[in-house]
């Protein structure tokens, strides 16, 4: 299943390993601003069928959801000590599955 992973960042290896655990394809946007739903939905539209998509933005993920798609969020599980450079590592994925909730 692919999904597009929203985010300014590229996906980690841990982010990967994941997804590939619960049978998702990710395939990055690239650097989107996640306030631009319009420009995002544009590029799902003219890019790949997806079943779903990951996303950080808590809006972003709603507004994917009604509109019927699938959304994942990475746990993030360690972050860097304030003033030092970030630091993320992803602990699981979760997924809100459209089809269950109708």
């Amino acid at each position: 299943m692919k999904y597009a992973f929203i985010s300014r960042h590229m996906p980690t290896a841990s982010q990967y390993k994941l997804a590939n655990e619960k049978g998702i394809e990710l395939i990055p946007v690239g650097d989107m601003d996640a306030f631009n739903e319009e420009e995002i939905h544009e590029w799902i539209r003219n890019n790949q069928s997806f079943k779903g998509v990951i996303v950080v933005h808590p809006a972003l993920a709603l507004e994917f959801y009604k509109n019927e798609f699938d959304v994942g969020v990475f746990q993030n599980v360690n972050r860097a000590e304030e003033g030092q450079p970030p630091k993320f590592e992803a602990g699981s994925l979760k997924i809100w599955y459209y089809e269950y909730i109708l």
